[in-house]
């Protein structure tokens, strides 16, 4: 479930002192950006956007022209579908942490 992998994502950066941004407000009536956000932005050098998606989840449209945008204008963007692959990007990004 990706309410599952967003809470270990999230746990984990956490853990590592990662500055990160995850805006769950972010989705659906109300939300306070455009559709196609990623779910999660990490705040280091380089700034990277990271996609939460369950074993069979695909990018929408709106998402893939964000995604595109995104790559456009030079930032790392990445999609993931399990907290092994979610860490591996990240270790293989900035290096490997080693927590607090």
């Amino acid at each position: 479930m990706e309410s599952k992998l967003q809470k270990d994502c999230n746990k984990w950066l956490r853990d590592k002192d990662i500055m990160f941004i995850h805006d769950e407000k972010g989705r659906g009536k109300g939300r306070r950006h455009r559709a196609g956000v990623p779910d999660i932005i990490i705040i280091k050098k380089p700034v990277i956007f990271i996609e939460l998606k369950t074993a069979t989840g695909k990018l929408s449209k709106e998402q893939l022209e964000y995604h595109h945008q995104l790559w456009e204008l030079g930032f790392l963007v990445y999609t993931v579908k399990t907290i092994e692959e979610f860490i591996r990007t990240v270790e293989n990004t900035y290096g490997r942490y080693r927590g607090k």
